[in-house]
């Protein structure tokens, strides 16, 4: 399924967008977002949260365990940004685990649930001698919670490191963007052109867009609740 995209990150290869590649992304869109992949909640069982971060993004998956294993209820995943990129790993790992208990609120606000990581960040960022403003605030934040947290190694954290890593190269193209085009129709829309325009001219301003072969796409930090951009909205917004 995923060979088509695979070939466009060697190095050799010219990045051409082919109908193969976009059989593929479809399909690989599908698997992520039908069943048996997610799984709907129970609020009877408790939730566990894997997070991560990467030098670029953080990336979390909501599961939870059944007889058969963990079943993935939603994926998450955003790019840093800028001072952001600055943190230490530690800050990083904090700042995914708050980051991700913030965008799963709905799910386990007044429940109990479990926090699996690859880094010893909580554990950190309590024996903090003289925490900076920011990283007190993380603390204070973080109590109002109860969830107990569990070390798991990088190896073994496949969802939620992978997620983390969508940024680092051109794979963000494969898992987490949207074809602007697909909602608009045909691309002699002005309004289409002049966003394509923009994206290509302040390329800094507009991080969550690219232009691939002359057809816009949008990044969406969270594909499965971002709402698909829509004619109305603007840019700066």
């Amino acid at each position: 399924m995923k060979i088509p995209l695979l070939r466009l990150l060697r190095r050799d290869q010219p990045w051409t967008w082919r109908e193969e590649q976009e059989q593929a992304f479809q399909q690989l869109k599908r698997a992520f977002t039908v069943a048996p992949v997610l799984a709907r909640p129970d609020f009877t069982k408790p939730f566990i949260i894997q997070c991560d971060a990467s030098g670029t993004a953080l990336g979390a998956v909501l599961v939870q365990e059944d007889v058969d294993g963990e079943h993935p209820i939603i994926y998450l995943s955003r790019v840093l940004k800028p001072a952001e990129r600055n943190y230490s790993t530690s800050e990083k790992e904090c700042l995914a685990i708050l980051w991700s208990i913030k965008k799963l609120r709905p799910y386990v606000e007044g429940y109990e649930f479990i926090v699996i990581t690859d880094h010893s960040a909580l554990t950190w960022l309590r024996n903090l001698k003289d925490p900076t403003r920011q990283l007190a605030r993380w603390s204070l934040e973080m109590q109002q919670w109860k969830f107990k947290v569990i070390h798991r190694k990088e190896k073994l954290m496949y969802v939620a490191d992978a997620l983390s890593r969508l940024q680092e190269t051109e794979t963000h193209i494969i898992a987490s963007i949207t074809k602007v085009a697909d909602a608009f129709g045909e691309v002699t829309d002005p309004w289409y052109r002049k966003m394509r325009e923009d994206v290509q001219k302040y390329p800094d301003k507009y991080q969550n867009c690219k232009v691939v072969d002359e057809k816009l796409y949008r990044l969406r930090n969270d594909p499965l609740l971002d709402p698909i951009l829509t004619r109305e909205e603007r840019w700066g917004k």
